[in-house]
């Protein structure tokens, strides 16, 4: 039952962040002399919405099945 509860909450916040989760990815790169190279990387996670579709619909079917044992 948990499982399912699971699969279906990362189902849901997929199909809501459907456009994908921006975030920023930081590397020090190596020293050259006494400077110290920092770049910033835009990254996006994204998730297919029928990949969320499918999460939540199989969360859902795992609770279902849980409840009937």
């Amino acid at each position: 039952m948990l499982a399912g509860a699971i699969l279906t909450a990362i189902g849901i916040l997929a199909l809501l962040f459907h456009n994908g989760i921006n975030y920023t990815s930081r590397e020090k790169l190596p020293h050259q002399g006494e400077t110290q190279v920092i770049t910033h990387e835009q990254r996006v996670l994204s998730i297919p919405p029928a990949v969320g579709g499918l999460m939540l619909a199989g969360g859902v079917g795992i609770m279902i099945l849980a409840a009937r044992r």
